[in-house]
């Protein structure tokens, strides 16, 4: 009784695709009709939708020479600093730096936004696609700048700008590249001014203080020499009496009355504290060289290429020969479905 039942349930599923297939094949005038119909919609949708173009360029770090102006600049930092190194200003002037600073700044949602209002070629699209000028279509045009990392080893990444033509997206990302190196290289431009500042402001800090230091032990001596020769008057000491030890003495008289006078007249012209401090020389040559360091705005190529940006040859949407396939594949089951429900 099982297998009997088997069987009527096999004849009868076998019997109710027979007749599918026969009332699709009794239709497919229609089904044609329907698919072909379908399929020139899409044909004609994919030639009148929106194209979308992606212009791509492949980045990793520089080379350590594309900083050699800049450390040409700094060479005197080098020569007050001799043996040490400032590991900010190594940093700065590192490649690997350099590529985390660019890609971060070419992510910047801030950056986008700024680059896409003053870009020339941005407001002429606006104009001409009627896009009002407003926050939400500006976010939305920041979604088409992308990076990607594609090499973790070697430090390799992906940079992209979609657009409605080729040459649109071509132009955006080389004008995006060069917006994003301007900044990343004022970035670089300023903390190196700002390093050389603070080492400036120490230096200065010190010196003063030095010199403060100094003055003070000229009053110290100029009064030790006043009461050294009030004590010679007293004694009519006038002449340097060599056989008088005044090593523990507090205001010693031994250059006599004639010394200590001119030792006065010394004392409140000096003009070289270094006399008395001779690092304060060595800090003042620090300074003069410090004050010598001009940074200028270098332009430099922050990236290294492993592919330049091109025009791209092929369209990032719509994919014409995905829409017609689905043309056709749509354009078959509605008119197989029109037909098998037409008929019964």
């Amino acid at each position: 009784m099982n297998s009997n039942s088997y069987r009527d349930v096999n004849v009868s599923d076998g019997g109710d695709l027979r007749e599918v297939l026969n009332l699709i094949w009794s239709g497919k005038k229609e089904i044609a009709i329907t698919t072909i119909i379908l399929t020139l919609v899409a044909l004609i949708y994919s030639f009148y939708a929106k194209q979308w173009w992606s212009s791509t360029a492949y980045i990793t770090e520089t080379n350590y020479q594309t900083f050699s102006p800049v450390r040409i600049e700094v060479s005197n930092l080098a020569a007050v600093l001799g043996d040490k190194k400032d590991p900010e200003l190594e940093k700065m002037l590192s490649p690997s730096h350099a590529l985390n600073l660019f890609i971060n700044e070419f992510d910047s949602y801030d950056n986008k936004v700024s680059f896409i209002e003053s870009n020339n070629l941005v407001k002429n699209i606006f104009i001409k696609d009627k896009i009002e000028h407003t926050q939400k279509n500006i976010e939305e045009w920041t979604k088409y700048i992308n990076v990607k990392k594609i090499d973790n080893a070697k430090q390799q990444y992906k940079l992209s700008f979609l657009a409605n033509t080729s040459k649109d997206s071509y132009k955006l990302l080389t004008d995006y590249i060069s917006y994003i190196q301007g900044i990343s290289n004022q970035e670089i431009t300023h903390t190196i001014k700002s390093i050389i500042t603070n080492y400036t402001v120490d230096y200065n800090s010190k010196i003063e203080l030095a010199k403060n230091n100094v003055v003070n032990k000229i009053n110290l001596e100029k009064e030790k020499t006043q009461y050294a020769l009030m004590i010679a008057k007293a004694a009519d000491v006038r002449k340097p009496i060599s056989e008088l030890n005044s090593n523990n003495q507090m205001f010693p008289i031994d250059i006599g009355i004639s010394g200590l006078t001119e030792q006065e007249k010394v004392l409140g012209n000096i003009k070289n504290y270094a006399v008395f401090d001779p690092n304060l020389k060595l800090m003042l040559n620090a300074l003069d060289l410090l004050k010598k360091i001009k940074i200028t705005n270098n332009n430099l190529e922050l990236i290294k290429y492993n592919k330049k940006p091109s025009e791209p040859v092929n369209r990032e949407a719509p994919k014409r020969s995905l829409i017609v396939i689905l043309g056709i594949f749509l354009g078959f089951v509605f008119g197989s479905t029109f037909v098998i429900f037409r008929k019964k």
